[in-house]
């Protein structure tokens, strides 16, 4: 929350997101989001320093150890998992519709 509450107020957020029609400015919060997700994935050596690979591997474990998920992700988690959704952005094709 806070990492959305400080990418939400910055600048270049609020320029992003003026770019977007009124029409669409109701999803362009959710595209830039996801747009954001794939530009980690890919570039992901930049910013750390294990693979990828082993980071969500990890992220999945945690997902599975935890008992008490909150609401809508106890019930995607295990989808997240067996179709590695972390990983899968580094393909741009995948935002694709």
């Amino acid at each position: 929350r806070s990492i959305d509450r400080f990418t939400d107020s910055h600048p270049q957020i609020g320029a992003a997101l003026s770019r977007f029609s009124l029409t669409r400015r109701r999803y362009a919060g959710i595209v830039l989001d996801v747009f954001f997700d794939h530009c980690l994935a890919r570039d992901w050596a930049l910013y750390a320093d294990q693979p990828l690979e082993r980071f969500t591997t990890e992220v999945y474990r945690v997902l599975a150890a935890e008992p008490q998920l909150p609401g809508r992700l106890a019930q995607i988690a295990p989808y997240m998992a067996a179709d590695d959704w972390l990983g899968s952005y580094r393909e741009f094709a995948v935002m694709e519709p």
